[in-house]
């Protein structure tokens, strides 16, 4: 018996990296909303999966932009709707 694991379903996530992540790179990171605060670059949006997660991860690490912080919650149902149509 298989038992759900984490980011099978969509999350909301945030995600705080140290540096600034300029406009251009910006446009990696599909959905996420980008803002600038004081030397941290924060990312924030629904996340489809585990996979997706990891790029975005991996994208972060081969801008040399070190990640201070990730956080996620579950969302509903209504939200996944609105949010990766």
């Amino acid at each position: 018996m298989q038992t759900a694991g984490i980011f099978e379903t969509p999350y909301y996530c945030k995600i705080e990296v140290r540096g600034h992540l300029d406009s251009r790179a910006a446009g990696g990171f599909n959905g996420l909303t980008v803002e600038h605060d004081d030397g941290v670059t924060v990312l924030e949006g629904l996340v489809r999966n585990q996979i997706d997660l990891c790029d975005y991860i991996l994208r972060l690490y081969n801008l040399n932009l070190p990640v201070a912080s990730l956080s996620y919650s579950e969302i509903g149902e209504d939200d996944v709707a609105a949010g990766l149509n």
